[in-house]
């Protein structure tokens, strides 16, 4: 019974607007684009072989054969992972005859897995 006070205390007791504070905080709230873009990243930075794959590519160009060693995964769950992260634009590849290397697809890429990470490229990965 207490509780269900409390939770009632929580909330307005009147239907009281402030349309001058709503309209200040909906100039700073980011698009619904935006919002599902950064819903999809999230979503695969919570993967920790995903984690492991952008954190090592703060450091070094890496081909698929080398990024599956050091994640402990098999080369075709490895070019599974990889492609989720390219069409999220986070890594791209070159390909050199039949070896495809993979990189952070630029600044942005880096910035993102390096703020969740705490990763910076001269600090070494643990």
């Amino acid at each position: 019974m207490a509780e269900d006070k409390r939770s009632l205390e929580a909330e307005c007791e009147v239907t009281v607007l402030h349309p001058e504070r709503l309209e200040n905080v909906r100039r700073h709230l980011p698009t619904q684009q935006t919002l599902d873009d950064l819903s999809q990243t999230l979503k695969l930075l919570a993967d920790p072989t995903r984690l492991l794959i952008l954190s090592a590519l703060l450091f070094e160009e890496l081909c698929v054969c080398d990024l599956a060693a050091l994640t402990h995964v098999n080369e075709s769950t490895m070019s599974h992972q990889l492609r989720l992260l390219r069409l999220q634009d986070l890594v791209q590849f070159r390909k050199v005859g039949r070896i495809a290397y993979y990189r952070l697809s630029g600044e942005k890429s880096r910035q993102v897995v390096m703020r969740v990470t705490g990763i910076t490229p001269e600090v070494p990965v643990p």
